[in-house]
């Protein structure tokens, strides 16, 4: 069990747009990555879906909770499935500020070093997604936009001494 205490640096009107958070604990401590919906969002998906970020979560003193869709950010992607609906981003577990994202409302894959606070395009992983071009990003299929890029696995290598 996490025990913490909140430090107040502002306020923030969400709502949490999933329950599948995602963590890293690079550090020992874990950072949550969770999407938000600022705006209520329609039955098809519409809307912006973003991201914050919790910190500090098992250390002494207060915890964190910090937007993490900044300079740069769009609006996450969506895997809609009959059952529930997944918001499509990684987190390097071995470095907790590296996110990874498919950010629907600029038709990119998109990377932080930061934690959130600067988005930059990653052109490269983009076109190995979209086949160059040949494949959108996303598509409005029956009532949902139905996105190509479903997950963002963030294995990294294997270092073989």
């Amino acid at each position: 069990m996490i025990a913490t205490t909140w430090q107040f640096k502002g306020s923030m009107n969400f709502n949490a747009s999933s329950n599948n958070s995602q963590v890293s604990s690079s550090s020992g401590s874990p950072v949550v990555y969770q999407s938000i919906s600022p705006t209520k969002l329609h039955l098809q998906g519409w809307g912006k879906i973003g991201l914050v970020r919790m910190s500090n979560l098992n250390q002494v003193g207060n915890g964190l909770l910090e937007r993490a869709d900044l300079n740069g950010f769009g609006s996450l992607g969506i895997f809609p499935t009959m059952f529930k609906w997944y918001n499509v981003l990684g987190v390097n577990p071995n470095n907790s500020n590296h996110v990874i994202i498919a950010d629907v409302a600029n038709s990119k894959i998109k990377v932080t070093w930061d934690g959130g606070k600067n988005w930059f395009d990653d052109d490269e992983i983009t076109e190995l997604v979209t086949a160059y071009g040949t494949y959108k990003f996303y598509a409005i299929v029956d009532c949902c936009p139905k996105i190509i890029v479903t997950c963002i696995p963030l294995t990294p290598p294997i270092r073989i001494r």
